[in-house]
C-alpha cells in the first residue's frame, strides 16, 4: 500500500522501543477497510517480542499478537506429564509449535475484521521463509509489512544475559 514506508534505516542501538514505534507510525495506521500483518523478524534478542508487545499494548482492539516462542512454551507445558512418559525431544516441540503457529496465522487470516492488524513475532532468518509467509498472507488478500530488527552482534551478545534472566523469571 502507498504511504507505508519507514524511511531510512536508523541505528538500532540508539533507539528505544518508543522511538521505533514513533518511526513506524505510518505503518501502524490501519485504514478501517484494510487488514495488515506486521512480520517482525530478526535474530534472538533483537527486540521482536518487546516491540510486538508494545505495539499491541498501544491499541488492544486493533492489534493482535502471535509469537512462535510462546507456542514452544505451550508445547512444553501441554506435551508433558504422565500421558507422555518419555521426554519429548526439543525438535518435536519446535515442530508442534511451527504447526500451531501456522494454524493461528491461518485462523486470523480467515476470521479477522477490516481495520485490524496482526503482529507476527518470529525469527524468520531465511529469506525463503519470509517470502513464504508474505505470499500466504497476500494470497488471503491481506497486506503484509516486513520489519527486520537488525542489531550488531556485540549488542545481541550483551543482551543475552538480560534475556536469560527474564526467561528465568517467566519460568521459560
Amino acid at each position: 500500500m502507498p504511504g507505508r514506508k519507514i524511511g531510512s534505516q536508523m541505528p538500532r542501538a540508539l533507539l528505544t522501543i518508543e522511538d521505533i514505534i514513533s518511526a513506524m507510525q505510518s505503518i501502524l495506521e490501519i485504514e478501517p477497510t484494510e487488514r495488515l500483518v506486521l512480520i517482525l523478524c530478526g535474530l534472538p534478542g533483537s527486540g521482536k517480542t518487546s516491540l510486538s508487545k508494545a505495539i499491541v499494548s498501544e491499541n488492544l482492539t486493533k492489534w493482535k499478537y502471535h509469537s512462535f516462542d510462546d507456542r514452544i512454551l505451550i508445547s512444553r507445558q501441554v506435551n508433558t506429564g504422565t500421558q507422555f512418559p518419555y521426554p519429548i525431544p526439543d525438535l518435536l516441540h519446535v515442530w508442534w509449535a511451527e504447526a500451531e503457529f501456522r494454524k493461528d496465522l491461518f485462523n486470523w487470516l480467515c476470521t479477522s475484521k477490516p481495520g485490524t492488524g496482526l503482529v507476527l513475532d518470529y525469527t524468520l532468518s531465511l529469506q525463503q521463509e519470509r517470502e513464504e509467509f508474505k505470499l500466504v498472507i497476500e494470497a488471503a488478500g491481506i497486506e503484509s509489512q516486513l520489519v527486520f530488527l537488525n542489531f550488531d552482534e556485540d549488542i545481541l551478545w550483551a543482551r543475552k544475559p538480560q534475556n536469560e534472566d527474564e526467561h528465568i523469571v517467566r519460568g521459560t
